[in-house]
């Protein structure tokens, strides 16, 4: 079966998956990638974007929604976003699993407002912002969003029946991850 070939992957980026979220220690281009919350909305996004097959377009709400939050975070100092964060990714999550039967505007507004959220969260934790750490992160953040369409798309192509089954199960993955993270953090 082709899903074993995937197996050795998994394993490896495992231990970057259960990574701490608040470390912040690594390189800013792989911070989507090192911490559960991260991966779970780039994959609800991800998600959203193979359903509705809007890349481009889910792509640049992404990245508008994730600029205005930084932006918003940088001007007024808000605060602490991680229960926001969660809650962004508990809605990607339903919104992942019924992807398909979403208006695709709704579907950009989602992910833009999402993005606003998570962008003001990497600010507030960010210490020292500059504009090529917010740049890094950002362009890290959007390649494992397009990885996470590539992978749903190919499935897609490969069997209609399996890319749905496969969509709906990470979907519920996601939801799942954000119910368990915001048990943990209450």
């Amino acid at each position: 079966m082709r899903l074993r070939r995937l197996t050795p992957i998994v394993l490896f980026f495992l231990p970057v998956a259960l990574a701490a979220h608040p470390g912040h220690g690594e390189s800013p281009l792989l911070h989507a990638a090192s911490g559960l919350d991260h991966l779970a909305a780039a994959l609800a996004i991800g998600i959203i974007a193979a359903r509705q097959r809007l890349l481009t377009g889910t792509l640049l709400a992404f990245c508008a929604g994730w600029l205005g939050g930084s932006a918003m975070q940088a001007l007024f100092g808000i605060g602490s976003y991680e229960l926001a964060v969660l809650i962004s990714v508990l809605l990607l999550g339903v919104a992942a699993f019924k992807a398909e039967a979403l208006n695709p505007k709704l579907a950009l507004v989602l992910v833009g407002f999402t993005a606003v959220v998570h962008g003001a969260a990497h600010a507030s934790d960010t210490a020292t912002l500059s504009f090529g750490r917010t740049a890094a992160m950002l362009l890290g953040s959007v390649a494992t969003i397009a990885g996470a369409t590539w992978v749903l798309g190919w499935i897609s192509r490969y069997n209609q029946e399996l890319g749905l089954r496969v969509s709906r199960l990470s979907s519920v993955a996601v939801v799942c991850v954000a119910v368990v993270l915001l048990f943990m953090n209450s």
